[in-house]
């Protein structure tokens, strides 16, 4: 296989698979690794602190008479407004991780 033709393919997996494949798939397993650690991160950090949040919420609330769905809702609103902040330097991390990864194909030198 040609090398123009595995940087497409590694290209396209990280452009449109995920993050850092395409760097494994060039056999570049410490900056792949590394680019999936910051993915990871920006998906998992966030995620975990929404579901205490919405804990925190819900274990404020007095759930009386059908109003479970509001107050749900209103954990989910509440939480998503504490989290704001979060969430942006989360995806800040995860758009600079999908760059780099790209950048990173595009610039590469090949071993021969």
């Amino acid at each position: 296989m040609g090398t123009g033709k595995s940087k497409l393919i590694a290209l396209l997996l990280s452009a449109f698979v995920c993050p850092g494949a395409g760097q494994l798939y060039l056999k570049r397993k410490r900056m792949g690794y590394a680019i999936l650690a910051a993915v990871c991160f920006s998906v998992i950090y966030p995620s975990i602190l929404f579901f205490i949040e919405i804990n925190k919420s819900l274990n404020g609330l007095i759930l009386a008479n059908n109003m479970a769905i509001v107050n749900s809702v209103y954990a989910m609103s509440d939480a998503m407004h504490l989290l704001k902040p979060t969430l942006v330097n989360c995806s800040i991390i995860l758009g600079i991780a999908w760059f780099i990864g790209i950048l990173d194909i595009i610039i590469r030198k090949d071993k021969l």
